[in-house]
């Protein structure tokens, strides 16, 4: 296991280092993942803010609480930061060694998985996003118990009913680059 590993985009206008290990890893089915990667799923690994160093100037758009970053140049997904984590989730096959020992232990939207794609073994399945109680149980194992309940507290997934599917994925052409869209 690397003590620090580097990561870039297809051109190297946009180079990341991070330190340690990272807090987890996990694939992802979801439309925003899928489309976005032009992939059946994503892999990806967390670290926390404090352990990246990115260098380049990134483009970036953002669908509800998720800014997804790119290379304005080649066009490379490379890293996504949601509202108030402290995270930064970098996909694996940014890195520059391939393969990485990085093994994914949950995978979010398993209900959207390809059918014959098969489940990684020992996975945490999850039918949408990470739940505020795995989230909670997380900190607890991270922060103490003081931060637990404020967890709790946090919502991490939108509401039911903000969660309807969409016809269209309507994307502005221009000016603020955020998903109108309240799908996945």
């Amino acid at each position: 296991m690397p003590d620090t590993r580097s990561a870039s985009c297809n051109c190297g206008a946009i180079r990341i280092e991070t330190r340690g290990q990272p807090l987890r890893v996990g694939l992802c089915h979801c439309t925003t993942c899928r489309k976005g990667s032009g992939a059946p799923f994503t892999t990806n690994a967390i670290w926390r803010a404090a352990d990246v160093t990115i260098r380049g100037e990134t483009a970036s758009w953002k669908e509800m609480t998720v800014t997804r970053h790119f290379c304005p140049s080649c066009g490379s997904a490379m890293f996504g930061i949601s509202d108030g984590a402290g995270e930064i989730a970098i996909g694996i096959g940014a890195f520059d060694v391939a393969p990485t020992d990085l093994v994914p232990t949950y995978e979010l939207w398993a209900a959207r998985r390809e059918k014959w794609f098969q489940v990684v073994t020992g996975t945490e399945q999850f039918p949408g996003n990470r739940t505020t109680v795995a989230l909670a149980a997380e900190r607890l194992a991270s922060d103490g118990p003081s931060d637990a309940a404020a967890s709790l507290a946090e919502p991490r997934q939108r509401p039911a009913a903000a969660r309807t599917a969409c016809s269209t994925r309507r994307m502005p052409r221009s000016g603020s680059a955020t998903c109108r869209s309240v799908c996945c």
